[in-house]
């Protein structure tokens, strides 16, 4: 079954690709002012930096300190390769953005690729309540289409590389803790 992961992962994003659109029409056909307003506090990145501060000090609540380096590692990972791939690829947005006089681009979506970097950490050691975790990250994730600044695709290849980077964060750091 491990072997079958990435070719579905990859398939994901193809058909991202093809449902783009679909979901654009999806989103716009929900539109009301109380979904604009609810949508538009879901993507204030402040949202997202308090999501990582607060899984935090659950883990240092906890006493599970071990956790927050991979936690912050995955996390600042994926926000810098996602600005990467955003400069390599320069795929636009709906509507042109610029951050600091720079465009910014649509491909991946750094709100999916930073919520979905603190996934493994959150899973691994709050497994009951990670799934109100992931609801939330889906949420937030559907705001983007719906607020028009990304497209399925964008979200989806953000959540993939959020989600490998904090995995991969969570394997070097347990790898540098074992006896």
């Amino acid at each position: 079954m491990k072997h079958l992961i990435y070719p579905l992962l990859a398939a994901a994003l193809l058909a991202g690709f093809f449902l783009d659109n679909a979901s654009l029409q999806i989103a716009e056909s929900t539109k009301s002012p109380v979904l604009d307003y609810a949508m538009l506090l879901l993507s204030n990145p402040i949202l997202i930096f308090a999501a990582a501060v607060l899984a935090t000090i659950l883990l240092l609540k906890r006493k599970k300190k071990k956790w927050v380096l991979p936690l912050w590692a995955g996390f600042a990972l994926s926000w810098v390769l996602s600005y990467i791939i955003k400069f390599l690829v320069a795929r636009p947005r709906l509507a042109e953005q610029a951050i600091l006089g720079f465009p910014d681009y649509s491909l991946p979506s750094a709100h999916a690729a930073l919520l979905f970097s603190l996934f493994p950490v959150i899973n691994k050691e709050f497994p009951k309540s990670s799934w109100y975790f992931l609801f939330f990250v889906l949420l937030v994730s559907f705001s983007r289409i719906y607020l028009k600044a990304h497209y399925l695709s964008d979200i989806i290849a953000g959540g993939l590389l959020g989600y490998f980077t904090g995995v991969l964060a969570v394997r070097y750091i347990s790898r540098q803790n074992a006896p």
